[in-house]
């Protein structure tokens, strides 16, 4: 059996996009005993551990107060050995329909898995799903679902790059105007000191004219 196969992680509450603010406690189960440890992927930091930015328990980790950089990859490790990852989302939109939950984890006490009913005799009814036809269809759902989160997290990151960069361009308008306005407060200052001079050296040449008037 796989590593990914000996550990699975479970999302509480069971989805996988989440609003500003919400609560999320991410569970390790396995049939491997002892701790697991949670690790994340996300835009600024590579395999983060709980402890550094969630509430870490007995192979748990919940965060309060969820923010847009708590959007990433998460998986349980231990010993080189880790599980499947799960991305989550987070997002300040609050009118985005919830999307599919989580493939059940097979080694949490709450899994319990119903016996599939009998196909009925009725001409008109489907055949039945083969096993092999089931596990083919997770990989598409979770497939299409990831590349959705993917779209959507670099739609957030390039609404954030846009308002940073609009916010540089408004700071360099301000500073170009800042030393314009120097520039001309330079230039008045030494307009206004040429023309001192120039009376100075006027009125220095009258009072030297009038000294030799009265020499004469």
């Amino acid at each position: 059996m796989s590593a990914a196969q000996r550990v699975c992680i479970k999302v509480t509450p069971d989805k996988s996009l989440f609003h500003k603010q919400d609560l999320v406690s991410l569970s390790c189960f396995s049939e491997d005993p002892g701790p697991w440890t949670m690790f994340r992927n996300t835009s600024r930091v590579i395999k983060e551990p709980c402890e550094m930015w969630g509430k870490e328990g007995d192979s748990t980790c919940s965060v309060e107060g969820l923010r847009d950089k708590d959007s990433g990859l998460y998986w349980c490790e231990k010993n080189r050995h880790r599980s499947a990852s799960v991305y989550i989302t987070v997002t300040e939109s609050l009118g985005t329909p919830p999307p599919p939950s989580f493939p059940p984890c097979p080694f949490s006490n709450s899994y319990s898995p119903s016996p599939s009913p009998s196909p009925s005799p009725s001409p008109s009814s489907s055949p039945p799903v083969s096993p092999s036809s089931s596990k083919l269809l997770v990989p598409l759902v979770s497939s299409g679902l990831g590349l959705i989160l993917i779209l959507l997290l670099l739609f957030i990151l390039w609404c954030k790059y846009c308002r940073r960069k609009q916010t540089q361009e408004k700071r360099r308008r301000r500073e170009r105007r800042g030393r314009k306005r120097g520039e001309r407060q330079e230039r008045e200052i030494q307009d206004r000191e040429r023309v001192r001079e120039r009376g100075e050296e006027k009125e220095g040449e009258s009072k030297k004219k009038v000294k030799e008037g009265e020499t004469e």
